[in-house]
């Protein structure tokens, strides 16, 4: 699944299983794999029943719980469901707030010790290798702007 064409990008492994969310995310380190982020969250009772998904939006939201939870932020996903009869479906994640991205750009601001406008190359740089699908460039410059003097 990582393949050496794949670079530096992260994936992350979801398993939806009967009664728990999984989420792991992996990274290339040197020639192996390093574990970034794992996140497990339990289902409602009732939301998967003999392998049908009964409760679309509950299983939905436990996905981004986890995602937002553990900041994981990789749009690459591997999914493993089982059941009788699964149905794949390609998801749009919903963008991030401006709230959330003003916490990150501030951690970001902080983390680098960025000090002015001249520091915004490298802040956007960080900030959309850390929100890339999840936040719109515009957006994110607009918030770090307002965040640098």
């Amino acid at each position: 699944m990582f393949k050496k064409a794949s670079g530096k990008k992260n994936l992350v492994g979801l398993d939806i299983g009967s009664s728990a969310v999984k989420a792991v995310e992996l990274g290339r380190k040197g020639n192996g794999l390093q574990l970034l982020n794992l996140g497990f969250e339990n289902l409602q009772s009732d939301t998967i029943v003999d392998g049908q998904i009964m409760e679309l939006n509950n299983v939905s939201n436990v996905i981004s719980h986890i995602f937002s939870e553990h900041q994981i932020r990789t749009t690459r996903v591997a999914a493993g469901v089982s059941g009788h009869s699964v149905i794949v479906k390609n998801i749009v994640l919903p963008q991030m707030s401006e709230e959330e991205l003003k916490k990150i750009a501030q951690e970001v601001i902080a983390s680098m010790g960025a000090k002015s406008k001249a520091d915004l190359g490298k802040v956007m740089g960080a900030m959309m290798g850390k929100v890339k699908g999840l936040a719109d460039g515009d957006m994110v410059s607009k918030v770090v702007k307002e965040l640098l003097p």
